[in-house]
């Protein structure tokens, strides 16, 4: 199953010790399920790995942790290098747009995220 997950989702997965996002980043990493990824989260990963908040998820995020996060993510999932850019007038956050962009062009089986 090729999944894109959310940047929240992903975070959520390696800071957490249970629930679902824990469950999906415990199965990637087994490769019973293919994370589908773009540039776009590489890029995400890097802006919100700036905030506070988020480097104090779990038991806390190192700049090591970040880079070894990217690295295992990088090696491990499907990286699609070419994504055509698209308006989503009706996604109201344009971060997001990413993600929408990268489902058009992979086709995966599902976007993983925590919103509702």
């Amino acid at each position: 199953m090729r999944l894109i997950p959310d940047v929240n989702v992903l975070l959520s997965g390696v800071t957490s010790e249970r629930g679902p996002a824990r469950t999906l980043y415990l199965s990637a990493r087994r490769f019973e399920v293919t994370f589908v990824l773009s540039e776009g989260h590489f890029q995400e990963l890097r802006r919100v790995l700036t905030y506070p908040d988020v480097l104090r998820l779990g038991r806390g995020i190192t700049a090591s942790d970040a880079f070894g996060l990217a690295v295992e993510l990088y090696e491990g999932a499907e990286v699609v290098r070419r994504v055509e850019r698209f308006d989503w007038p009706s996604c109201p956050d344009p971060k997001d747009w990413y993600l929408l962009d990268l489902f058009v062009a992979a086709q995966p089986d599902a976007l993983v995220t925590n919103r509702e």
